[in-house]
């Protein structure tokens, strides 16, 4: 599987943008291509696929690609969006998830832009509106009514191989190859792979220098930030081994795009 993310910056898609880079960087053709983008807007997808789904919330998109010859193995897909901005309703931050039983094995896929900025607690905020709605949309009566009794975050992270991807916002107060903090107060067992590329934010447009101010300093009227590693994919399951994390070098946005290729056992 490859599993990516990419905050596109809000800009429009130009002629001759070339995603290789990105999506052929490796030699292992994968099975499922999962995409989750941040700030999109609408692109073409290549036709060397036959589409599972997609679902897009605003300035968040999520698209499953499966091969044509598992697309019959795939069951029980589901589909939800999460708006945690104004109000904790609006679209431009929150999560859009697809999940999906592949012959015998469970598979829930999250793309999320979390908030921005210096408050950690927002972040937590949109993560934890994340995990509550997604679990209660892919639940059961009777896991509802568990979810009371044991947890709503255990239900979503019991039930599934899951992939957590997107925009985290998270910033690199404690160095960028630690796992973000919140996932670090929860026993949760998120994964992730080490980090050995440079932060993927925030760079000037078409260029590979960063547009970066020092911490404490306050950001000016062009924008500047802290260096971030803010785009990441976590996951957790069984059976799954990762074989690269990695990010791409196109200049299309001030993200970079990350990638992430693994394997995974199939219950047949």
């Amino acid at each position: 599987m490859f599993v990516g993310t990419w905050n596109v910056g809000g800009k429009p898609a130009e002629v001759g943008v070339d995603l290789k880079d990105w999506t052929q960087a490796h030699n292992i053709p994968p099975d499922l291509y999962i995409f989750g983008f941040q700030e999109i807007v609408p692109l073409n997808a290549a036709n060397v696929l036959v589409k599972l789904s997609n679902k897009q919330m605003v300035g968040i998109l999520l698209c499953v690609w499966v091969r044509a010859e598992i697309y019959q193995q795939v069951t029980n897909l589901k589909v939800s969006c999460v708006g945690t901005a104004i109000m904790g309703y609006m679209g431009n931050k929150g999560s859009v998830s697809i999940s999906m039983t592949l012959y015998h094995t469970s598979f829930c896929f999250v793309c999320t832009h979390l908030a921005s900025g210096e408050k950690e607690n927002d972040r937590i905020h949109d993560y934890l509106s994340c995990v509550r709605q997604i679990s209660i949309r892919y639940s059961s009566f009777s896991a509802i009514f568990l979810m009371f009794l044991v947890g709503w975050e255990l239900v979503i992270v019991r039930c599934c191989n899951i992939f957590w991807v997107g925009d985290l916002n998270y910033r690199l107060a404690s160095g960028y190859d630690d796992t973000p903090e919140l996932l670090k107060k929860h026993e949760w067992q998120w994964q992730e792979g080490q980090i050995h590329f440079a932060p993927t934010y925030k760079h000037l447009i078409n260029s590979d220098h960063y547009k970066c101010i020092k911490k404490g300093e306050p950001s000016t009227e062009n924008k500047a930030r802290i260096l971030e590693d803010c785009d990441r994919i976590l996951w957790r399951g069984k059976g799954m081994k990762q074989i690269i994390y990695a990010r791409a070098e196109s200049r299309f946005s001030d993200h970079r795009p990350v990638y992430f290729i693994f394997s995974s056992e199939i219950d047949t």
